[in-house]
């Protein structure tokens, strides 16, 4: 049994479901080309908050907590006596 879009899309739109966060980026970067908004003081958006070295490794864990699991298997079927 197919759980997802397989269930309900026929096998030749599923490719296509690669372009939706190409689409998303490209809209996101126009968005960002219009907006005519000199505002480049990154400090003051943070100003006030407490940012530290273990809240941004949390958030980086977070991010690619999902590639840890890819290294470790394929860093697993390395061979280093050849």
């Amino acid at each position: 049994m197919t759980i997802g879009a397989g269930a309900f899309l026929p096998s030749a739109a599923i490719p296509y479901f690669g372009l939706i966060p190409l689409g998303l980026g490209l809209w996101a970067a126009w968005q960002a080309w219009r907006v005519d908004d000199d505002d480049d003081d990154d400090e003051a958006k943070v100003a006030g908050k407490k940012v530290g070295v273990w809240t941004v490794a949390g958030v980086t864990l977070a991010n690619g907590g999902d590639n840890i699991g890819v290294y470790t298997l394929s860093s697993s079927a390395w061979n280093l006596s050849q």
